[in-house]
């Protein structure tokens, strides 16, 4: 969920510049830059909980209840 909204966060900004022919300003520039960081932190959380959950898994089926 969170990748989905940095990456439509960050698609709408490169629009905005796009569409405005504004130019790249270092503000922006750091603006995209921090959506990219934030969306590729998310992705690490999303692969962070599968691999907890499958290990969680694996070890509810050799060690049940």
């Amino acid at each position: 969920m969170l990748y989905m909204i940095s990456d439509t966060a960050e698609d709408l900004l490169a629009a905005a510049i796009i569409k405005t022919w504004g130019q790249l300003t270092d503000r922006s520039y750091s603006l995209l830059r921090k959506l990219t960081a934030f969306k590729i932190v998310a992705v690490g959380v999303a692969i962070g909980q599968v691999e907890f959950l499958g290990a969680e898994i694996v070890l509810l089926s050799v060690f049940p209840g």
